[in-house]
């Protein structure tokens, strides 16, 4: 993945039109991150959860969705941003939910969700399987 300012403009045409926060994580003047918050919750995301009889609520439960480059994975970074965005939305909101889940593959993205409390709640089929993680705040 490439995170070029154009790509981070991108992500913030909607700013004032919709319900997701971003935060943009950059070092050295260059962007090697972000990080969404959306308070609308996907009817696709919804029906899901209910499935495991877990029913999201906008506002309560946020679709959360990191992403950092490539190359500055594991050196701690996405770690940092989210002990500051767990702490800062603990018991403001009910939970974050993994928005799309992730690749049931990809072991170290999952570990690193579990290392903050996400647990596994099923998972649904597109070309690959991809595993729903959710934390539950309360």
């Amino acid at each position: 993945m490439s995170i070029t300012p154009e790509f981070a403009a991108q992500l913030c045409v909607n700013l004032l039109t919709d319900s997701a926060q971003r935060f943009i994580l950059e070092i050295d003047e260059k962007i090697i991150g972000y990080f969404i918050l959306q308070s609308q919750i996907s009817e696709h995301e919804a029906s899901r959860y209910a499935q495991c009889g877990i029913v999201l609520k906008t506002g309560n439960d946020l679709l959360f969705a990191p992403c950092i480059a490539d190359k500055y994975q594991h050196q701690g970074f996405a770690s940092l941003v989210m002990d500051r965005l767990i702490n800062d939305y603990k018991g403001k909101v009910r939970s974050f939910v993994l928005m799309g889940g992730t690749q049931e593959t990809n072991l170290a993205a999952r570990d690193f969700y579990k290392k903050f409390a996400f647990k596994e709640h099923g998972g649904y089929q597109t070309e690959i399987y991809n595993i729903d993680m959710r934390l539950l705040f309360s």
